[in-house]
């Protein structure tokens, strides 16, 4: 069985860490459902943010595990970043397969065509949620809940220039 990191940025935020959180869940969900054998994990590269340790105590989410590098030639899919500046330590020895992201356009390169998905919305976590709806997937209330956290803090509270 193969196993694909969902990753955010160094010096995580909360929309780091709950994308690919949500990510992971989703793309859980669309590996059960075609009968395929892949298990994405949510990993993340630094501490919680104060506000997504709540929450996902609050909703009895694991924690992602912590890491300090990607492993040669992991599957990866990058969550709130496309910059090999904000990328886990050996992303240039793994394999890129996506990114989600609201950022800018940055420096990632791949060996093969991939999905990206980068939209200018108010947080990674809103596109998340967009591809739960678009693949007709139920988002569980405590999924619902750490990616509605995302989007407020990412967001400030609805209040910056990016919410959408």
């Amino acid at each position: 069985m193969s196993s694909i990191i969902v990753v955010g940025h160094k010096n995580p935020d909360n929309d780091a860490i709950s994308a690919a959180v949500g990510y992971a869940y989703l793309k859980n969900e669309l590996a059960r459902r075609a009968g395929e054998e892949a298990v994405f994990e949510p990993v993340r590269l630094g501490p919680l943010p104060p506000e997504t340790e709540w929450i996902m105590g609050e909703r009895g989410i694991e924690q992602p595990r912590l890491i300090e590098s990607v492993p040669e030639g992991a599957k990866v899919i990058l969550v709130d970043h496309n910059e090999r500046s904000q990328a886990a330590n050996g992303i240039d020895e793994a394999e890129v397969i996506e990114i989600i992201d609201h950022h800018r356009i940055g420096d990632v390169s791949t060996a093969n065509p991939i999905r990206f998905m980068n939209m200018p919305v108010g947080s990674s976590a809103t596109i998340v949620a967009l591809q739960f709806m678009e693949n007709a997937v139920e988002i569980p209330r405590s999924i619902a809940a750490v990616l509605l956290s995302a989007i407020m803090t990412d967001t400030v509270i609805l209040k910056s220039p990016t919410a959408t």
